[in-house]
């Protein structure tokens, strides 16, 4: 998959974005709400690449220059599709993963016949959850995650 937006690249996972990868991932402010720890190494990276190359669930975003800076995961589950994403704190507060995850919500349901999105957040993570919800998230449950539904 390759989607162009006003600002970005949302598209498949190349070998060239290695660096990159480990770069956004090794960051402590970046992973503080994901389920597992930053980066240590170039080899962890490599190891996570690999696996966004060989599955077509991770997405890489890009600047239109075509700098890395951060990625969405999209996995069907039954009849709703999970939405992750995340993105290097180099770029936050700049409307960013708003532009991809509308873009990639509309591929999916123009191409993919998804109806249903769901994701799942730290209920600290406020940035995250104010994402969602300015794309049209609603907001489902609440425990300690907050569950939000398109």
């Amino acid at each position: 998959m390759k989607l162009k937006t006003k600002n970005l690249y949302v598209r498949d996972y190349m070998e060239s974005d290695l660096y990159n990868l480990f770069f956004c991932m090794s960051k402590e402010d970046v992973c503080r709400y994901l389920s597992f720890k930053p980066y240590k190494s170039i080899e962890e990276a490599q190891k996570e690449l690999n696996i966004r190359l060989k599955e077509s669930k991770y997405y890489a975003i890009t600047l239109l220059n075509k700098k890395y800076i951060g990625e969405i995961y999209l996995s069907k589950d039954d009849d709703a599709y999970e939405i992750r994403f995340l993105l290097d704190d180099l770029y936050w507060k700049n409307g960013y993963m708003t532009e991809a995850i509308v873009a990639v919500t509309n591929y999916f349901i123009e191409n993919k016949g998804a109806y249903k999105f769901i994701a799942y957040v730290n209920k600290n993570n406020i940035a995250a959850c104010n994402v969602l919800e300015r794309v049209g998230f609603v907001k489902i449950k609440e425990t300690n995650d907050i569950v939000y539904e398109l």
